[in-house]
């Protein structure tokens, strides 16, 4: 797991943290919104740097031992796409706020272009 994965994960982490405080009331929503705002620049870093992977990357994914070329490749594919569906969702679900706004519309944007090239 790089340094930016493990930022990546906290960032998650967090998001569902502070969510479930917002919902008890438990800290004022002025201390828990640049954390969540964080979230969302972590998230858009990961889904750009899939993005760079997938480009970058068009038929040279490293093989896996014993697997054909074919199914190597659609299990990258498919792992990627969960790599930044899965942190997607959760931010739906937990603060679909944070998908408001211009960082949020630059969000959904280039997740929706990763989607487009993924199933391409």
């Amino acid at each position: 797991m790089h340094s930016n994965d493990v930022v990546t994960f906290i960032g998650f982490d967090m998001c569902i943290t502070f969510a479930c405080m917002r919902a008890t009331c438990v800290c004022p929503q002025a201390m828990i919104q640049p954390q969540l705002a964080s979230v969302v620049s972590h998230l858009q870093a990961e889904v750009l740097s899939v993005t760079d992977i997938v480009s970058s990357d068009q038929g040279h994914l490293p093989p896996l031992p014993l697997r054909p070329p074919v199914s190597t490749r659609l299990l990258w594919l498919h792992a990627l796409r969960a790599r930044v569906e899965e942190p997607m969702d959760t931010v739906k679900r937990v603060a679909p706020e944070l998908l408001e706004g211009d960082e949020g519309w630059k969000l959904r944007q280039s997740h929706g272009d990763l989607v487009k090239l993924l199933d391409s």
